[in-house]
C-alpha cells in the first residue's frame, strides 16, 4: 500500500527507525541522471556491437547477425526498446496512481495521463510485434478489397510504406495532444523542452522510415558515399532505431523527474503474514 506524504523525504538509510527496519531514500533528480546515463551507455554498446557484427567477415559473424542487428526482429536491440518503452509507461502509470491519491484529482488531468500511460503500453507491444505495419497491411487489403474507390486508389499510388497513412495521423494526433498536455502539466518548466526533443527523435525516425519507403530513397546517399544499397539501407535503420530508443530515454528521464517533483515522500508498507 502507497501512502503518501505532503513533506519531502530527506531521510537516508537508518536501522534505528520504524521499529529497526531501514529506509530506502531515492533522489528523483540523481534515479533521473542515472537512467540517462544508463541508457545512453546501452545505446552506444549495442550500436558499436552492430557495427562490429555487421562489418565481420562473414564466417566470424554467423548467426550472431541477427542477434545484434538493432534493426532486426528478435534481436538485443528490439528487446531493450521494447523493454525502454514498457518502462516509460509503467511510470506514466505511476504519476497517474499518484495524482488519483491527492485531495481532489481532476478528472481531465487523471484522464490525460491515462491516455498517455494507455498508448506507450501500446508503443511498447507494439515495438515487439509491429502492431502498426500489420494494421496498415491489412487496411490496405481492405480498401483494395472494397473496390477502386478514391481512397483505395491514393492509397494505392502512396509512394512510401502503407502504415504512414492509415495509423501515422493517430500518432500524430496523440503526439500533438501530448506536447499540449505535457506543456501544462510538467512541474518543471525545463522538463518541457525534454519533450518537445523526445518528439522531434520520434518525428526524425518517422521522416527516415518515409524516405527508406520510397522507390530509390537512399540513391543521393549511395552515390556520394559508392556505398552498397544494403549498406546505406542498414546504416540508415540503425539510425531510424536509434532515435526512437534516443526519444524514448528522454520520455523516461523527463516522467521519473515529474514523478518525483509530484511524489514528495511516498512509503510502502509490506503487511506481514
Amino acid at each position: 500500500m502507497a501512502i503518501p506524504q505532503t513533506a519531502c523525504c530527506n531521510a537516508t538509510v537508518n536501522p534505528s527507525s520504524r521499529d529497526s527496519e531501514p529506509v530506502l531514500h531515492l533522489d528523483a533528480r540523481a534515479l533521473a541522471r542515472r537512467v540517462l546515463l544508463f541508457c545512453v551507455a546501452a545505446m552506444t554498446a549495442l550500436v558499436l556491437l552492430d557495427l562490429l557484427v555487421y562489418m565481420a567477415p562473414e564466417p566470424y559473424h554467423g548467426g550472431f547477425i541477427d542477434l545484434f542487428n538493432v534493426a532486426a526482429e528478435a534481436s538485443v536491440g528490439t528487446w531493450f526498446s521494447s523493454t525502454l518503452t514498457l518502462a516509460v509507461a509503467l511510470t506514466l502509470w505511476l504519476i497517474r496512481y499518484r495524482l488519483s491519491l491527492s485531495a481532489s484529482p481532476s478528472r481531465r488531468v487523471l484522464a490525460g495521463w491515462s491516455l498517455l500511460a494507455v498508448f506507450f503500453t501500446y508503443l511498447a507491444i507494439d515495438d515487439a510485434v509491429a502492431i502498426h505495419e500489420h494494421i496498415g497491411s491489412l487496411s490496405e487489403n481492405l480498401l483494395n478489397g472494397s473496390g477502386q474507390g478514391w481512397l483505395a486508389n491514393w492509397l494505392d499510388e502512396y509512394p512510401s510504406y502503407r502504415w504512414q497513412v492509415t495509423i501515422g495521423p493517430l500518432f500524430a494526433a496523440v503526439g500533438l495532444f501530448m506536447l499540449v498536455f505535457l506543456w501544462r502539466q510538467l512541474e518543471q518548466a525545463g522538463l518541457r523542452w525534454w519533450i518537445v526533443a523526445a518528439l522531434g527523435c520520434l518525428a526524425l525516425a518517422v521522416a527516415m522510415d518515409y524516405v527508406e519507403g520510397l522507390y530509390g530513397g537512399y540513391k543521393a546517399v549511395i552515390v556520394a558515399t559508392g556505398w552498397r544499397y544494403e549498406t546505406v539501407l542498414h546504416l540508415a535503420r540503425v539510425i531510424e532505431e536509434l532515435l526512437e530508443m534516443l526519444g524514448m530515454t528522454l520520455f523516461l528521464t523527463a516522467f521519473v523527474r515529474q514523478f518525483g517533483a509530484i511524489a514528495g515522500c511516498v512509503t510502502l508498507v509490506f503487511q506481514r503474514d
